[in-house]
């Protein structure tokens, strides 16, 4: 099972690096020695976690099947009223507060009724429509929306109605599968879903195990000190890098540090200690875990993991990923993961009613 939850860690691990020429040797990067002279590391087995029962139904199995024929049906021209399941197809205007609103407006936009995609005053307004119609409907945006000028208001919409379409499903057999979905059988198709969504659950349970686990471990574990040597390194490294970020991309520094970290520039030199002590907490929990597990990462694991992150991150291939983040880095993340998801798998799990 694999996991991204060390994504961050893989970000801060470019600029934390010893010389390695590999990672299959040694395991330990950076703290290849006996911990515990500087940190109390907390118990991380059996810790309490809660989950929601979650496992995959036939009729959730049967929705699954249906939206896959939906997503392949044909839409085809109709000349009546429209109903729930119908395409509304039209073009648009939108005004805020008597404003219009070009960016929003559509020249050839569409609606599948019943989802309110556009919110249920819009699937209202386009219910019962036929092409030539035109209807007004207001939409509220979510008070979180990214755009704050837009937040919390409401939008008017003009809908000029250009046609109504109802969706001709197929039929669901052999053949269809075999055209869409490169199955030779509906029963192969169904197993092979079963599993891919069963796998889902799987990963969506281990993902909160480790949130719910990994955040007790942190707190319960006492640093005692913090290794000199690597205190130096990585803030020597976390200076030097916000330094060659600012001047890559041509930003004050100052300015920088203040989005990022709330500080100052001055005020970030005096502070990087206690930055890299952040980072340094995780790092060392990471590793007297995976010394006290004898994580490996092979180079299966590698590919496995590298592979994630890749397509995670926006990458074509892990040559580009290698290249951004070197493969030191990016087994630095993995041996974190690992750790994080060796911890949630020792949980003493209880299911909700």
């Amino acid at each position: 099972m694999k996991l991204s939850h060390t994504l961050t860690a893989l970000f801060a691990a470019c600029a934390m690096l010893l010389p390695l020429t590999g990672c299959s040797n040694p395991q330990y990067y950076r703290y290849d020695y006996e911990l515990s002279e500087y940190m109390h590391l907390a118990e991380y087995k059996n810790l309490p976690v809660l989950l929601e029962k979650d496992e995959v139904t036939e009729e959730e199995l049967q929705q699954e099947i249906l939206s896959t024929i939906m997503y392949f049906a044909q839409a085809k021209e109709v000349d009546r009223a429209s109903a729930k399941g119908d395409t509304v197809k039209f073009s648009s205007t939108v005004t805020l507060d008597g404003e219009e609103m070009p960016a929003y407006g559509e020249d050839d936009g569409s609606i599948t009724l019943g989802f309110a995609a556009y919110g249920e005053d819009v699937d209202k307004a386009l219910t019962g429509v036929k092409a030539g119609d035109t209807v007004k409907a207001s939409r509220k945006v979510d008070a979180n929306h990214s755009d704050a000028d837009l937040a919390g208001k409401t939008l008017q919409y003009t809908f000029q109605v250009t046609a109504v379409c109802e969706m001709e499903q197929q039929e669901y057999n052999d053949t269809f599968v075999k055209a869409y979905l490169g199955f030779d059988t509906v029963a192969e198709y169904e197993k092979a879903l079963r599993q891919a969504m069963e796998e889902s659950v799987a990963e969506t349970q281990l993902s909160s195990k480790v949130v719910q686990t990994w955040a007790v471990v942190v707190e319960n574990t006492e640093i005692l000190q913090y290794p000199e040597k690597e205190m130096k390194q990585i803030t020597g490294q976390l200076l030097a890098e916000v330094e060659a970020y600012t001047a890559a991309v041509g930003i004050k520094m100052d300015d920088y540090t203040q989005i990022r970290y709330g500080m100052t520039e001055e005020e970030f030199r005096a502070n990087a200690d206690e930055l890299a002590k952040e980072q340094m907490k995780q790092d060392m929990i990471v590793y007297a875990i995976a010394r006290a597990e004898d994580l490996k990462i092979t180079d299966e694991l590698y590919d496995q993991y590298a592979q994630m992150y890749m397509t995670q991150m926006g990458f074509n291939t892990v040559e580009e990923l290698e290249s951004r983040y070197t493969k030191e880095a990016i087994c630095e993340g993995i041996l974190g993961d690992l750790a994080k998801e060796c911890v949630a798998n020792y949980a003493a799990v209880t299911y909700s009613e």
